[in-house]
C-alpha cells in the first residue's frame, strides 16, 4: 500500500507464505534519496530465500513506479525466512539500510543496501540458535539500528543458551569504514534470558538502549534487563524481576529516547507483573535506569495480558515518543509521554482516551504499525482541470467556449474571456487566503506545453502589457 498523505491506495501484491505468526517483510527508506525498499521471504528455502522492490522517492504512488520483483539469495541462511528487519542510517548524506533476517532453522544473518545494491553479509550466520519459547521463530527475538552519527549498524539477539542467572543477549557490529562485521559477542557471563527485547538509538548520538525480559524465571517472575551502548561498550543492568513472562508471538518490552532542553533520557516500557493494566517504565541517563515508582495509567486501562509494545520517537518534537500496544482482547491502543525541560515526564492517551481499534485481526506479532511522518507535511497543489469561458460583465462566466480541458478559440483577437481551473489542496488544508498564485503564459509554437518554443519562449507572468492580459 502507499499513501499520498490522503488516501491510500494498493500497489502490488507478493506472497510471501506463512501466517500471522511471524512477520516475513519490513519497510525502509534510503534518508538522502527517499527511495523505499520493500525487503520480504519469498516463502522458500535453499536459495533465492528473499525477494525485494524499490521505488524511487521522487515519484508518487502507483504501482508504475515500484521496481520489478528482484531475487536475493542468503549465503548465511538456507530455511525459509520468517522474520525480516530493516534500519535507516539517518545521517542526511547516506541511502544505506540494513536488513537482518531470520530462518525456520533459527539462523540470524544480515546484509547491508548500499544505496544500489545488497553487499556485505558476515562469512557466517550472526547466530545459528536464536532462542525461542517452545518452537522455532516464534518469537521475534533480535532487533537492528544505526549510530546516528557515525552510520555504524548494531545488531542485538537473543541466544537460546540464555537462561535464569546466564546472559542471553548477543550483538554484532557493521562497521561503515571498514564495510565489515564483527564477531558476534557475549557482552557479560552474568545476566538473564532476553526472550523479548527491544534496541532504540539517540539520534543526536551514538548512544543506544536495550531492554530485555527472560522466560527462564517463570510466570510472575521474569527478569527485566537494560543496556547503553555508550558508542564503544555495553553496560547491562538488572532490573525488574517481577515481570510478566513473555509467550510465543509477544513483545511485552519496548525502548525509545527523548529530548527536551540540554536534557536527553531514555525510557524503557514494559510488562510488569505487578502494574497490572497500566504503563511501567523506567528513565534512563547514560547507563543509570530508574524505576519509576508510579505506573502510568492514562485511560482507558489495558486488558491483562498486554501482547505488543512498540514505541516510536517524534522526529520533530523531540520531547515526546509515542507508545503502541495490544491486548488480549486485539484492542490497540496509543499512549504519549512527553518530556519537560527539566527532564519530568507525563503521560498522555493519544486517542482522547479511547480505544485506537477494538477489533484487530490478531493481537499479536503483526496486527498494527506506527510511523511517525519524517518531515512536516506541506500542502500540496494538484490542477486537475481547466475551463475556458466568454466574458461575462458580472460575478460569473459567459457560454463555455469549449469543452472542459480543451483550447477554445476568441471571436477576435483582444476578445476577454474567463479561465477558470480546479486546482485539488492535499496533505495539509489551506487556510483562507492563505496562499497566492499567479497566472503565466507561454507562446507553445510548434513545440509542446511542456517545451514551448513560440513567443514568449519561457513562461512569463501575466499583466496588463502581455499578449495574454488582463
Amino acid at each position: 500500500l502507499c499513501t499520498d498523505g490522503v488516501n491510500w491506495s494498493e500497489e502490488w501484491t507478493q506472497a510471501v507464505g506463512g501466517d500471522a505468526s511471524t512477520r516475513r517483510f519490513d519497510i525502509a527508506y534510503e534518508t538522502a534519496s527517499g527511495d523505499a525498499m520493500v525487503l520480504y521471504s519469498q516463502g522458500v528455502g535453499t536459495t533465492n530465500e528473499l525477494g525485494y522492490r524499490t521505488k524511487p522517492g521522487a515519484a508518487e504512488c502507483g504501482s508504475g513506479n515500484w521496481s520489478a520483483p528482484n531475487d536475493l539469495d542468503a549465503t548465511g541462511t538456507s530455511g525459509v525466512v520468517q522474520w525480516v528487519k530493516m534500519a535507516s542510517d539517518r545521517r542526511a548524506s547516506s541511502d544505506t539500510i540494513v536488513a537482518i533476517w531470520a530462518d525456520a532453522n533459527s539462523d540470524l544473518t544480515a546484509r547491508i543496501w548500499s544505496g544500489s545494491a545488497w553487499e556485505n553479509e558476515p562469512a557466517a550466520a550472526l547466530e545459528t540458535s536464536l532462542e525461542v519459547v517452545s518452537a522455532a521463530q516464534d518469537v521475534e527475538d533480535f532487533d537492528v539500528d544505526f549510530e546516528s552519527l557515525s552510520g555504524n549498524a548494531m545488531v542485538v539477539w537473543a541466544n537460546s543458551g540464555g537462561n535464569n542467572g546466564t546472559n542471553g543477549m548477543r550483538y554484532a557490529r557493521w562497521i561503515e569504514t571498514t564495510r565489515a562485521w564483527s564477531a558476534a559477542t557475549n557482552p557479560t557471563t552474568s545476566g538473564d534470558d532476553a526472550t523479548n527485547l527491544d534496541l532504540a538509538a539517540n539520534p543526536n548520538s551514538n548512544e543506544m538502549v536495550f531492554a530485555s525480559i527472560g522466560n527462564a524465571g517463570g510466570a510472575e517472575s521474569a527478569d527485566m534487563r537494560g543496556g547503553y551502548w555508550s558508542g564503544s561498550a555495553w553496560t547491562l543492568s538488572a532490573l525488574d524481576t517481577a515481570c510478566r513472562m513473555p509467550a510465543a508471538r509477544t513483545k511485552l518490552v519496548a525502548a525509545g529516547w527523548v529530548t527536551s532542553g540540554t536534557n536527553t533520557r531514555s525510557v524503557l516500557v514494559y510488562d510488569d507483573a505487578a502494574g497490572a493494566n497500566a504503563i511501567s517504565w523506567y528513565v534512563g541517563n547514560g547507563a543509570t535506569f530508574t524505576q519509576q515508582t508510579v505506573d502510568a495509567n492514562p485511560p482507558p486501562a489495558f486488558a491483562i495480558p498486554q501482547t505488543i509494545y512498540n514505541i516510536q520517537q517524534d522526529p520533530l518534537n523531540k520531547d515526546r515518543i509515542l507508545f503502541t500496544a495490544s491486548d488480549s482482547n486485539n484492542y490497540l491502543y496509543a499512549k504519549r509521554a512527553v518530556m519537560s525541560s527539566t527532564a519530568g515526564f507525563a503521560w498522555h492517551d493519544g486517542n482522547g482516551e479511547t480505544i485506537l481499534e477494538s477489533a484487530l485481526s490478531t493481537g499479536t506479532v503483526g496486527g498494527f504499525s506506527f510511523a511517525y511522518w519524517p518531515a512536516p507535511p506541506v500542502t500540496t497543489f494538484i490542477q486537475s482541470a481547466y475551463r475556458l469561458f466568454d466574458n461575462a460583465n458580472g460575478v460569473d462566466v459567459g457560454a463555455p467556449l469549449a469543452a472542459q480541458d480543451t483550447i477554445g478559440a476568441l471571436s477576435s483577437g483582444g476578445a476577454a474571456f474567463r479561465l477558470r481551473t480546479t486546482v485539488h489542496i492535499g496533505q495539509v488544508d489551506l487556510p483562507l487566503n492563505g496562499q497566492g498564485f499567479k497566472l503565466q503564459y507561454a507562446g507553445r509554437g510548434d513545440g509542446t506545453c511542456e517545451a514551448p518554443n513560440g513567443t514568449p519562449l519561457d513562461y512569463a507572468d501575466v499583466n496588463a502589457a502581455t499578449l495574454v492580459a488582463y
